[in-house]
């Protein structure tokens, strides 16, 4: 496969999920905001389906085993993680929501210590501490001492 197509699917993932927040911003101007996340379940999970079925073609019963760990995984996962994100968007401004998100490989690594047994290196905790620096940095626009000004819709 071609480098350069798979940094330009890459750039537009980039796109579309960092626009999702500018878009959740507009939608809950005219949806509540678990109308909107259940629309945008309902959509993603047929839009899936259909790839699945249509891509992978898998037997009823190998989908039928595991149903229950995949509607779970997409509630937990999924809806409610956009609940919550559109719901702050009542109460923040998209970046703030999108700053947060961005937190998220920190704890998948932390996570991973005690469910995965992985250990964490030195370089690791730096790029962590770092990156929470940033977001902390542009939530209070770098006055940390403001940290009790946070908004409901950060929290």
């Amino acid at each position: 496969m071609n480098h350069a197509w798979t940094y330009v699917r890459l750039a537009a993932v980039s796109v579309f999920w960092g626009a999702s927040f500018n878009a959740g911003e507009l939608a809950i101007h005219a949806m509540p905001p678990l109308t909107v996340t259940a629309w945008r379940f309902l959509i993603a999970a047929a839009l899936m389906l259909l790839l699945l079925f249509v891509k992978e073609k898998p037997s009823w019963s190998t989908v039928r085993s595991s149903i229950w760990v995949y509607i779970l995984l997409g509630v937990v996962g999924v809806f409610v993680t956009n609940a919550l994100q559109f719901t702050a968007l009542k109460y923040t401004p998209p970046l703030h929501p999108a700053l947060i998100m961005a937190t998220n490989p920190i704890v998948t690594a932390l996570l991973a210590v005690p469910l995965l047994k992985e250990n964490i290196r030195k370089g690791q905790i730096i790029g962590m501490l770092c990156s929470l620096a940033g977001v902390l940095m542009v939530i209070t626009n770098g006055a940390f001492w403001q940290l009790t000004n946070i908004s409901l819709g950060d929290l």
